[in-house]
């Protein structure tokens, strides 16, 4: 290979030059052809390094049965025997929830960071590598283009972002396809193909059934990536711009609550005040309700118009207080009111935290909202919570076990039965403050 080939072991050290310093990395493989491409070239580089006597970094192999499809244990299972042959750690991420019927492709990409997100916690991970590609990138481009998306839309994926308190990185997000599957067959490498990537229910199906009509017509995957990049660029620059913003205006707490000035977000220019907005209402409601563009629109031009009337959107109540607006997750809108701590791992609570446990912990202990404060009536965390707005007391962190509170990080309550049995709990909300779609 020629040093401008871009999967040349000239560009692969490159490429991945910023992972060989970590001490370990995740690999996100579904056995499809992306991600074997992806282990391939890491595996290449990899090899290469250490042949060099250069520094590599531990690699753990995860691949997620969301128990949508019958094959997909299979398929699971050609990724562990893989990366076993390779010589690489490995487990298989199972979804033990309720498989989504409505939006599933939607929803099985959530499951899967979530999982993801929970295994690299549990195993000391702070890096992600996932295989989206260029492709990938000019049909989330079109998917969004379509519902009227802003500029942080448009910017479609990032090679580098945060998601549940996890480094995501995309290291072959300027290869187009075509030179994925080509490294494979010269590497004799098998995949699987997902037949739901031939379903035409889906968006992105269809888009991919027009590539070519696309292409000729100017709107290539390599001409829309140059496009996203560029406006990265104008993100990068407003977010500059909002984040200063609400470090003069606004307060976001560690645990999940913020007040914003009304008359800063009044004299704001819009798109200062929406990106503004948006990061709060990300950090305050978890990763799970995203606010779209028109929604954000329309509360800002109702909190300009009118700075007594509470709101709500995106799981947060924006609340009038005095001079300021606080933000506060909305009870009403936690799903998981009461679920259990899974001992010997990690998960996510209302994806605003991350909680772990030793293996010897108990399955008795549940996380949900404190809801009353009652329960800490006459102990020294009751004068904790006098600092905190009574608005956003119900819907914090709590731990229970066998019904008696044993924790609430946000108070810095933690028991003896807690801390033995090796819990912990993170805020970890507000990664990838994003909005789009209209």
């Amino acid at each position: 290979m020629s040093k401008r080939d871009p999967i040349s072991k000239e560009k692969l050290e490159e490429r991945f030059d910023n992972i060989s310093t970590k001490s370990s990395v995740g690999l996100a493989v579904s056995g499809g052809p992306d991600s074997m491409a992806l282990l391939l070239l890491v595996d290449r580089w990899f090899r290469a390094r250490k042949k060099a006597n250069k520094l590599t970094p531990d690699i753990v192999i995860f691949s997620v049965d969301h128990g949508l499809r019958a094959a997909a244990a299979r398929e699971c299972a050609f990724v562990m025997n893989k990366a076993k042959a390779l010589g690489y750690k490995s487990e298989i991420l199972t979804w033990e929830g309720e498989v989504p019927t409505s939006r599933v492709q939607e929803s099985a990409r959530e499951i899967r960071y979530q999982l993801l997100a929970a295994a690299c916690h549990k195993h000391g991970l702070k890096t992600l590598l996932t295989a989206h590609h260029l492709d990938d990138q000019a049909e989330t481009f079109l998917m969004r283009l379509a519902r009227g998306s802003g500029v942080d839309g448009l910017c479609a994926m990032a090679v580098e972002s945060r998601r549940y308190g996890l480094h995501l990185l995309r290291p072959l997000l300027d290869l187009e396809k075509t030179v994925l599957l080509q490294a494979l067959q010269d590497a004799n490498w098998d995949y699987i193909e997902d037949p739901s990537n031939d379903d035409l229910r889906f968006e992105r199906v269809r888009l991919r059934q027009h590539s070519e009509e696309l292409q000729a017509l100017g709107l290539s995957a390599k001409m829309i990536g140059l496009g996203a990049k560029r406006l990265r660029r104008a993100k990068m620059a407003l977010n500059e711009i909002s984040d200063g913003f609400l470090e003069d205006n606004a307060f976001i707490s560690d645990y999940g609550t913020a007040r914003i000035d009304q008359l800063a977000l009044y004299d704001a220019p819009d798109e200062i005040a929406i990106r503004a907005l948006a990061k709060v209402l990300r950090i305050c409601g978890g990763t799970r309700d995203v606010p779209n563009m028109a929604r954000l629109e329309t509360l800002l031009e109702g909190l300009k118009g009118d700075f007594s009337t509470n709101r709500t959107l995106a799981g947060c109540r924006l609340i009038a207080k005095g001079d300021f607006w606080l933000v506060v997750r909305e009870v009403g809108r936690i799903i998981e009111v009461q679920k259990p701590v899974m001992p010997g791992g990690c998960m996510f609570w209302d994806a605003r935290y991350i909680i772990c446990a030793d293996e010897k912990a108990s399955k008795s202990i549940i996380a949900g909202p404190l809801g009353s404060p009652d329960e800490l009536t006459g102990s020294p965390e009751q004068t904790a919570l006098q600092a905190i707005a009574p608005e956003a007391i119900p819907s914090l962190l709590a731990l229970r076990y066998k019904g008696k509170i044993v924790a609430v990080p946000a108070l810095g309550f933690w028991q003896a039965d807690a801390i033995s049995a090796g819990l912990q709990a993170k805020f970890i909300s507000g990664d990838e403050a994003l909005y789009q779609g209209t």
